[in-house]
């Protein structure tokens, strides 16, 4: 039962073989199917200088998973990631069902990778789910991960009137949105929209990114849409086979006006809150809201297993989900630059979370993107 590892540089059709086998065989999600780490590739390879390691695993000859590591460089810094670092909510192996992968055979594997590439930095092995459909993840049991945050979900095991019966403070919630949509239904019609034509859907999607950059703007948050890479990805998900029945936008026009959008993701009966976004105009009115509860309503009558919110732990969230897993981070310093970096990491952490500096931060932010609007 020795295990035993060959690498893949590049994408290529005896690798998206094993990739749809291990990937149908096992408790992946979405963000584990091959086109999306693909196109995140196609994306983003250029701007981070990426270069593939992806380890394919076998024990007495079968393939038993998939490692889906790559080495990019920002910033001067060289970082073992995985494929799909920052648009993957959860980033794990691939591993197929009933097999395991022991802690020495993962210490092989990494000290194999850094003797062969022994310009990494730091490796990054970041958006860590505890488990996986029950599932535990063994990088988490074996190594020294941080706990980074939560993600939430509703398990769906009743119809949606039974779910809402039993929670008071959804049941309000659910009151205070059809207040708010039969206000805006005084103004102009209210419609909800799932998006089924490319066309519409690329519509959609350039309206998502224009309020979240907005949002961004406004909050002072990092805004990943200035970068045309992120913007390029997401549209470009619209134009895969493989993947546009997994994709799911749908919106809330108000009259001809969209006033806010949802881009989804579906796969294996589980549905992905990914990226809701709204125009903040109507933001008395919490459009945003009343599209996400359309969402799980759709959710419920489609029989779909889960609603997933993805990580964070906002009050909307917690209000609706009636389950959660755990986020971490395994984050390990190779060179002195790594140790360097590191450092700087664990202070931009420690200065987070006092308030008083968090708040002096998030004014300057302000401050210098409303300079740059100038």
């Amino acid at each position: 039962k020795i295990l035993f590892s060959t690498s893949f540089d590049c994408f290529d059709e005896k690798l998206k073989i094993i990739w749809y086998d291990c990937y149908q065989n096992s408790n992946s999600s979405i963000f584990q199917h091959y086109k999306w780490m693909l196109q995140w590739y196609i994306c983003f390879k250029e701007s981070l200088d990426v270069k593939l390691c992806i380890k394919v695993l076998y024990r007495k000859g079968d393939v038993i998973g998939i490692l889906p590591f790559c080495i990019n460089t920002k910033n001067n810094f060289t970082f073992l990631e995985w494929i799909g670092t920052g648009v993957s909510d959860y980033l794990y192996p691939i591993i197929k069902n009933n097999q395991n992968v022991t802690k020495d055979e993962y210490n092989t594997i990494f000290e194999e990778l850094l003797k062969n590439n022994k310009k990494i930095d730091l490796i990054n092995l970041v958006n860590l789910p505890q488990s996986a459909d029950e599932l535990k993840n063994d990088i988490i049991t074996y190594f020294n991960c941080e706990f980074v945050n939560s993600a939430h979900e509703i398990k769906i095991n009743s119809d949606f009137s039974e779910f809402t019966s039993n929670n008071k403070s959804i049941l309000k919630s659910i009151k205070d949105l059809k207040r708010l949509e039969n206000k805006l239904g005084k103004i102009d019609k209210i419609s909800y929209f799932e998006h089924d034509e490319k066309d519409c859907k690329i519509l959609a999607t350039n309206k998502m990114i224009e309020f979240k950059r907005k949002q961004y703007e406004a909050t002072g948050a990092k805004n990943i849409f200035k970068k045309a890479t992120y913007r390029n990805f997401y549209l470009s998900l619209l134009s895969h086979e493989d993947l546009k029945k997994n994709i799911h936008i749908s919106s809330i026009l108000l009259g001809k006006e969209m006033i806010a959008v949802h881009y989804g993701l579906q796969d294996n009966h589980k549905y992905y809150y990914l990226m809701p976004a709204f125009n903040k105009s109507w933001n008395k009115f919490s459009p945003g809201g009343i599209l996400m509860k359309k969402i799980i309503e759709q959710s419920f009558y489609r029989k779909l297993l889960s609603f997933d919110f993805l990580s964070g732990n906002e009050n909307y969230k917690l209000k609706w989900s009636n389950s959660k897993i755990d986020i971490y981070n395994y984050i390990m310093p190779i060179s002195y630059k790594g140790y360097f970096l590191f450092f700087l990491m664990k202070l931009k952490k420690f200065l987070k979370k006092r308030l008083f500096i968090r708040n002096f931060i998030y004014f300057l932010r302000i401050q210098f993107s409303a300079f740059k609007n100038l």
